[in-house]
Order: C-alpha cells, then structure tokens, then sequence
C-alpha cells in the first residue's frame, strides 16, 4: 500500500477570483433560495420541483435543456420553484464518476496515476476542471435565470462553490457519515438529505436533526468553526433497499418523527426516480399524481410534502458510454447515467404539479 502527493489543489479564494459571480447570477441565486426558503418554512404555498439529469455531461447539452426549462418557469413559476441540479460529481456504490466531458478535461478516476509519466498540463488538469465547472455553472444561472443544486460528495469542497448554488443534497450513501452532516450544519443554503439505503425511517430523520444541530467546534480545511445549526437540511425519500417509499405511510412516518423530535421546518421531497419508480421514467408523471391524490385531504401532509425531483434531459431514456471512450458516438441531450424524461414529458409533470397547486390555494 502506497500514496503519492501529485499536485497542490486550488484554493477557494483564487478559485473564486478566476471564475467571479456577475450580478445577474447573485440575483438568481439569492431569489432562488429566499423561495425554497420560503416553501420550507411554511411561508408560501408553491411546491418545489428540482429537475435536470443524473450528471451533468456536455455543455450545449446543459445550456439547451436550461433553455427550455426557463420556457417553463416562464409558464408555471407561480406556482413552481424550478431548481436545476447541476451534479459535476456523481457517486457510485464502487467506483466513480465521468465527470464533465468537455475539451481537454479527464477524468482522473481513471488516469493511470503515474506521475513520471504526466505532463505539467495533465497534473493541472483537475484544478482547470474546477475553474470550468464554475464558469459553466455560473453561465447556466446568468443564461435560464434559474437557481442550481448540486450533491455535497466532497465536504472539503465546499468553500469552492458555497456562493454558486441555491440548494444542496448529501446522497444517500453520505447520510450517515457525520462529516457530510457537520458541513450540512454550517451550510447556508437549504439542503436536502436523501434517505440512507437502509430500510429506517429513524436513521433517515437522523441525518435531518444531525444537521439541524449545532456543533460548537470542527476541523475543516485545517481551520476551526462556530457555526449555527441549518434550519433548513429536510428529508427526500428515494426508495431504497430494493423497494419504493413514496406511499402515505411513508410520508405520514416520517412526518410523525421529525413533529416529535421538534424538527425546525419539518420537509420532504418526493423523488420520483431510483427505487421509487425503479428508473422507468414513463412512471415519474403517475407517482406525483398518486402522492398528490394521497394527501389531497390531509392539510398537514399537503404542507408537509414540498415538492418532487424529477430525471429529466431534453431526449428521452439513457445511453451507455462507447467502447474506448469514443465521443463522437454519444447522443447530446441523451443521459449518460439513469433514464429520464424528455423534455416534453418534463413539461406534462410540471403542468400537472401547477395546476394541483391552483386547485389547492382555491380550496384554501
């Protein structure tokens, strides 16, 4: 067993200088989050939906798909709060992600690491990632004029991009890892815990108050904090274990432990994909509607439930990567990782969800 150093990270504050935020963007992304704030905190009555693919891939993928969901925040942004994930990084149970595949980028997962035999070009490559993921970010939110969510995989990140999104998510394979939940505490955007793989709606309401707590002292990027608690980390339900839990029951279980255990702004978002819908994205439409109909009665439950999060590109499905890394053949548009729904299908959920939320301000 062995390690070796091979290059010198770049700091946020220089980061941060070469990829700046412009005004536009800081509207975007401060209106962004004072609304899912505001749904949150039980202050207003729009739902959330959060929408985009898996990973993030190709630039003019990006940029056409955040096109045509400004059309539909332009149509339903009364009622919706649309928030794009823009996931650069992207988990797997074994092995990592692709990242964004774009110009003289690698991905150093799978670099055969030997620093003899890299360039001075190679070695800088990683922190050029960074100052690009940036730049395309904030391209993103100054071009739809909506806000970004992005997975917390790495922690020690986090003051890279802190100023970039609205919303942030730890995985459900971080949940339970108590340095993802001390940065979601010190977070100052609102956040969302997936629930763990297991099978406990106990363990899953833990990473919430966990985050919700407030930590007098940790060390991170070698410097010591006090923080508050982040009254705003709530809960998305995923599935897992092999089985849904978008059911009433689920939704009414979790609700009941986050009431008893004075959770601040008790929430939770319906992801319509993974084992909920076991990545048939033909069902993500029929499942709102289901959890919609299931608390339709239930005035607590209706505030409870703040939005979905949907699997959406412009192209319907998914597609593998070629053989050898061939990207000549990969369809743009077309996700690389979980199927999803087209664009036209996103906009049959959205209508969907914004015509529920009229019915229900008349109603009240």
């Amino acid at each position: 067993m062995w390690s070796e150093h091979l290059w010198k990270l770049i700091d946020s504050e220089n980061l941060k200088n070469k990829a700046p935020l412009s005004e536009g963007a800081i509207a975007t992304i401060q209106a962004t989050q004072q609304e899912i704030e505001d749904v949150l905190a039980w202050k207003s009555n729009k739902k959330i939906m959060i929408v985009w693919p898996c990973s993030a891939d190709f630039e003019d993928s990006l940029l056409e798909y955040a096109q045509k969901l400004k059309e539909l925040k332009e149509k339903y942004g009364d009622e919706i709060v649309f928030v794009m994930r823009f996931y650069t990084w992207k988990p797997r149970t074994v092995g990592g992600w692709k990242w964004l595949q774009q110009g003289p980028l690698e991905d150093i997962n799978n670099w055969e690491l030997n620093t003899k035999d890299l360039t001075e070009e190679e070695i800088n490559n990683f922190n050029e990632w960074l100052i690009y993921s940036r730049k395309l970010a904030i391209k993103i939110i100054e071009e739809s004029g909506i806000g970004l969510a992005d997975e917390m995989l790495h922690p020690q990140l986090y003051n890279h991009f802190d100023d970039i999104y609205s919303y942030l998510a730890v995985g459900a394979r971080s949940t339970e890892n108590q340095y993802h939940r001390e940065v979601s505490s010190w977070a100052t955007q609102p956040i969302w815990m997936k629930n763990s793989t297991d099978w406990n709606v106990i363990t899953w309401v833990n990473s919430v108050e966990s985050a919700q707590k407030w930590w007098s002292i940790c060390t991170i990027w070698n410097n010591i904090y006090r923080w508050n608690w982040n009254e705003y980390a709530h809960l998305i339900l995923r599935g897992g274990n092999g089985k849904p839990n978008y059911d009433l029951n689920f939704i009414q279980e979790a609700y009941k432990e986050m009431i008893k255990r004075w959770i601040e702004n008790p929430s939770v978002i319906i992801d319509l994909n993974h084992e909920n819908s076991w990545k048939k994205p033909e069902e993500q439409k029929r499942i709102m509607l289901e959890v919609l109909d299931s608390i339709k009665d239930k005035p607590e439950l209706k505030e409870f439930v703040k939005g979905f999060m949907c699997e959406s590109y412009i192209k319907e499905w998914r597609q593998d990567f070629p053989k050898n890394w061939d990207f000549s053949k990969i369809t743009h548009g077309l996700s690389l990782t979980d199927p999803c729904s087209s664009i036209e299908e996103t906009a049959k959920i959205c209508k969907a969800l914004s015509d529920d939320v009229k019915k229900w301000r008349i109603a009240a």
